[in-house]
């Protein structure tokens, strides 16, 4: 943008120099008037053109959300490094990335308590290495989280050969989020299908990208065991499939691992070893029209787990969870980027993990700066009824963000 910038001021005041008479006579005053007026000239063009560019980011954007969080993120990481290579920096090549939230919260829990603080959600850092050649990326990050371990952990460490562009086929190895579920949202909260699905692991993944199709394999080694074994023996696959009209687009998805008590929601209370690995599946859809965007999405396990892994009631518990949502973008406040979303979102069969039965959320988010944002949300939770082991009461919290990132 600085460079357009630059292009057209030249331009412009190239063109005055040669129109311009040149008289040893000429007017000081009106000459001032007209590099002001050339001036203004410039502003609205620079203006024009981020308006320009916000428009593309949105096209990018609606194409991005027909394809599952992790696939956006790698596109979005490969168009920077791009950017980054054909620029000038002495980090051609690399591009770095990061976060910090910072939450404010008050409300009340399902036991009555009331209370309210001031945490640092999130503290992201990493950079994305493809200096060399278009067919290698190398990813890392690490994160922080005010959660009482006050510890900075490897969120994600892997590379990726491959370049879909040119070929559809790519090899990923690596600590990464296998491409189980999707759990997209508008709103501030993770949803509760990501609290049963997500999976961070060391994996080798296989995937593909062709034409509106994309999908993987992968294999690990999961901190849950069968019967004792330590050996690679989890595994999963997703598919999906996105396309994309002149103002929408719409993305559809399955996927399904061996071993659903691998997930970081279930694996710290399951014991291990376990008797049978429990295998799970997840279905996602996510339309977009015009401003409007809805999200769908449901995540269980295929079949019970043991009474003495995972209870509920008498028995094993077969958890689940699902998330619906409807979002509304617009401009406000001098045409910052906004958005209004609202979900609902439930669990079934998953009280031992500590997870409401049901969810209504309400959210605002809006851009305070490029790069900053400030967002507020409403939870409302019903928890489980006392006869399935909860204590049949609600809560509700308000909760304000704001994040920069770059």
């Amino acid at each position: 943008m600085r460079f357009k910038g630059v292009v057209l001021w030249g331009v412009l005041v190239l063109s005055a120099f040669i129109t311009l008479p040149v008289s040893a006579n000429q007017d000081m005053e009106e000459m001032m008037q007209m590099i002001e007026a050339l001036k203004a000239r410039v502003e609205q063009l620079e203006l024009q053109l981020a308006q320009q560019s916000r428009k593309v980011e949105q096209v990018a954007a609606a194409s991005g959300h027909a394809q599952p969080e992790h696939v956006q993120a790698m596109n979005r990481r490969l168009v920077k490094l791009e950017q980054a290579k054909k620029s000038n920096s002495r980090y051609g090549g690399v591009d770095f990335h990061g976060v910090v939230e910072v939450e404010a919260m008050s409300g009340d829990d399902h036991t009555g308590m009331d209370g309210s603080d001031v945490t640092l959600a999130t503290v992201e850092l990493g950079f994305d290495f493809s200096a060399f050649n278009d067919w290698v990326i190398a990813s890392f990050a690490t994160s922080y989280e005010e959660d009482g371990s006050d510890k900075w952990e490897v969120d994600n460490a892997f590379f990726t050969i491959g370049n879909t562009e040119k070929y559809p086929l790519y090899l990923s190895a690596g600590r990464m989020y296998v491409p189980f579920g999707n759990f997209e949202t508008n709103l501030v909260s993770d949803t509760l299908a990501l609290e049963i699905g997500e999976t961070r692991e060391t994996a080798i993944q296989l995937g593909f990208e062709m034409d509106d199709w994309y999908g993987s394999a992968y294999v690990f080694n999961g901190d849950v065991d069968e019967s004792g074994d330590d050996e690679v023996e989890n595994y999963g696959f997703n598919l999906g499939y996105g396309m994309e009209g002149e103002d929408s687009s719409l993305g559809v998805g399955l996927s399904w691992t061996n071993s659903l008590s691998d997930s970081d929601g279930i694996e710290d209370t399951v014991p291990t070893p376990i008797q049978d690995y429990v295998s799970g599946y997840g279905v996602h859809g996510v339309y977009r029209t015009g401003p409007w965007s809805f999200m769908g999405e449901y995540i269980t396990a295929t079949e019970d787990f043991l009474a003495g892994e995972l209870a509920w009631k008498t028995g094993g518990a077969k958890p689940s969870a699902y998330n619906m949502e409807v979002g509304y973008d617009f401009e406000a406040f001098g045409g910052r980027e906004s958005n209004v979303a609202f979900a609902m979102q439930g669990t079934d069969e998953a009280v031992a993990l500590g997870l409401p039965e049901k969810k209504w959320l309400a959210g605002f988010s809006t851009t305070l700066y490029e790069n900053t944002s400030l967002a507020v949300e409403y939870v409302n939770a019903d928890d489980y009824s006392v006869s399935d082991g909860g204590t049949g009461k609600d809560g509700n919290a308000v909760t304000l963000q704001v994040a920069v990132e770059f």
